[in-house]
């Protein structure tokens, strides 16, 4: 896929719109932070949490009390959005547990601005596939 997207920039006559999204894209990741993605980086550690003492069925009550000052207490989202947050930040959960490096550290939120860096670039990716096919 990654390789199929650089082949893509290089022959494109659209080599100038991905450049200027994957260029946007990094900036965006070093330079902003939103709420919401500190949010869904507790969020997805409150789940491992709740997973691993055996209290799945409380994560809604969990991310309620905000322990770890997200700004953003409670989950006000379906858990399926969850989902890829909470599988793509398995090893920010993996390295907390086994560190005193908060989760709220800039180090652990732009690993977790990544997943928002990879999807924007497979949806240029399928929106270049869709006007190249018109």
């Amino acid at each position: 896929m990654i390789k199929d997207y650089l082949q893509l920039i290089m022959k494109s006559k659209y080599k100038t719109l991905f450049i200027i999204v994957t260029l946007l894209n990094i900036i965006y990741c070093f330079c902003f932070q939103y709420e919401d993605t500190v949010a869904y980086l507790n969020h997805s550690i409150y789940f491992f949490d709740t997973l691993f003492s055996g209290n799945v069925f409380d994560f809604y009550k969990y991310t309620s009390e905000d322990l770890r000052n997200s700004g953003v207490p409670g989950c006000h989202s379906s858990f399926l959005v969850l989902v890829p947050w909470i599988i793509f930040n398995i090893p920010i959960y993996l390295f907390h547990i086994n560190s005193k490096l908060s989760v709220t550290s800039p180090y652990c939120i732009f690993y977790s601005k990544i997943i928002l860096f990879i999807i924007s670039v497979v949806i240029t990716y399928y929106i270049y596939k869709i006007i190249s096919s018109l």
